[in-house]
């Protein structure tokens, strides 16, 4: 697929569309973001929520439930903070969800500007991976990272950060390349055979389950092993 001329938000869009995202949970606010450019496609609902700990509450919900990134949206300042708690469950809790900010303009960086923070600091303790987008023809890259790292290995909570400066711009934008599959990590094969061993000689074994059970589809095998063990 050849580049097409469009602004950051058109090309976020275009990445949500292309990793199948039918729902964003947020508000609106500043003038130019995420929420304009939504109203031109049917295919993607967004869910107008009262504040944003409720958007990441829904969002979480969502990739509980699914297996797939819940997507948020966030306005700088008070409502960038409303979503670390949200976030921090995510990542803890194995949940996949990618949140999506308009930030301060970069030209007041470090100014003490309306509704600054230091959304890097904040964020990077919260979640498995964070980017503020500095050029617009990055958003594309921005994106598939952000997908790719939600639900690959451990899944867990992303943030991403776009300016509001840079929704004036737009270029050639790089065409999207879908963020490839989850990947999953595999046990070592001799502590595997060890685990076996134990769990053959325990005479009260107990299954604790995380979500990486839920996240593998794994209900059925935990049930049977359950079964079997009579644990």
């Amino acid at each position: 697929m050849s580049n097409k001329k469009m602004g950051p938000w058109q090309a976020v869009v275009e990445a949500l569309k292309h990793e199948g995202v039918t729902h964003v949970f947020g508000l609106p606010g500043n003038p130019k973001h995420l929420v304009n450019d939504l109203m031109d496609h049917s295919d993607i609902a967004f869910v107008l929520m009262r504040d944003e700990k409720s958007a990441v509450a829904c969002a979480y919900a969502w990739g509980r439930l699914t297996g797939q990134p819940g997507v948020v949206f966030s306005n700088p300042g008070p409502g960038i903070t409303n979503l670390v708690t949200g976030l921090l469950e995510a990542t803890c809790g194995s949940v996949p969800m990618v949140a999506i900010a308009n930030g301060v303009v970069q030209h007041q960086e470090g100014m003490g500007a309306f509704q600054e923070l230091d959304s890097r600091t904040l964020m990077r303790p919260v979640t498995k991976w964070m980017e503020r987008v500095a050029d617009i023809r990055r958003v594309p890259w921005v994106m598939r990272r952000a997908f790719a790292t939600a639900r690959s290995g451990r899944p867990g909570a992303v943030y991403v950060e776009l300016p509001s400066d840079l929704a004036d711009q737009q270029c050639d934008m790089p065409a999207y390349a879908v963020a490839p599959a989850a990947s999953r990590c595999r046990p070592d094969a001799e502590r595997l055979a060890e685990a076996v061993t134990l769990l053959r000689q325990a005479r009260q074994p107990v299954i604790v389950c995380g979500a990486g059970a839920v996240v593998s589809g794994a209900a059925d095998e935990v049930a049977q092993l359950a079964d079997r063990l009579a644990a």
